[in-house]
């Protein structure tokens, strides 16, 4: 048998190539999961496996707040409107506050419960008598007076790219 140069060289490149791997353009497809941890049966949806800041998020959270324009400057007391129920009109400097948060695999729940102090004198003696449908406080109470209270909750769940996402 007579091989050719041709030949040759092709036994010489067989003889020192390796197989295929995985993810090779031309051969073998990789599982999704080796490379996305999306597709991984093994990766957690537990929130607190994903990223380890839900660890230190968790708990019950109490202090002083102030709420700060991105300027940097307390937000300003407004009007409550009560149509819209836009307005907030007490200080947003240095109020109490509570946050609760919990997480529960890949469920994440927040608490909140402000207490604001009342209006500023100021406030009380710009807007003495407001407009109709606008009010110097939430609820009743006395401007200057009676101070307020917001609560609300957050829900959330982790997203399905398991990275910490929600």
């Amino acid at each position: 048998m007579k091989l050719s140069s041709l030949s040759l060289t092709f036994l010489a490149v067989v003889a020192s190539s390796e197989a295929a791997s995985c993810g090779d353009p031309l051969y073998n497809k990789c599982k999704l999961s080796d490379s996305d941890v999306r597709y991984d049966a093994e990766a957690s949806n537990n929130l607190k496996d994903q990223d380890p800041i839900y660890e230190k998020l968790e708990g019950f959270w109490v202090g002083n707040y102030t709420f700060l324009t991105g300027e940097g400057i307390t937000f300003p007391s407004s009007l409550y409107d009560e149509t819209y129920g836009f307005g907030w009109p007490y200080k947003y400097g240095d109020y109490r506050g509570a946050i609760n948060i919990t997480i529960v695999g890949s469920r994440y729940y927040q608490h909140n419960y402000f207490f604001y102090p009342p209006a500023s004198n100021l406030f009380c003696a710009e807007n003495p008598n407001p407009e109709k449908g606008k009010s110097n406080v939430y609820g009743s109470g006395v401007c200057g007076v009676n101070g307020g209270f917001k609560s609300f909750d957050a829900f959330s769940t982790a997203t399905y790219e398991k990275d910490g996402t929600m």
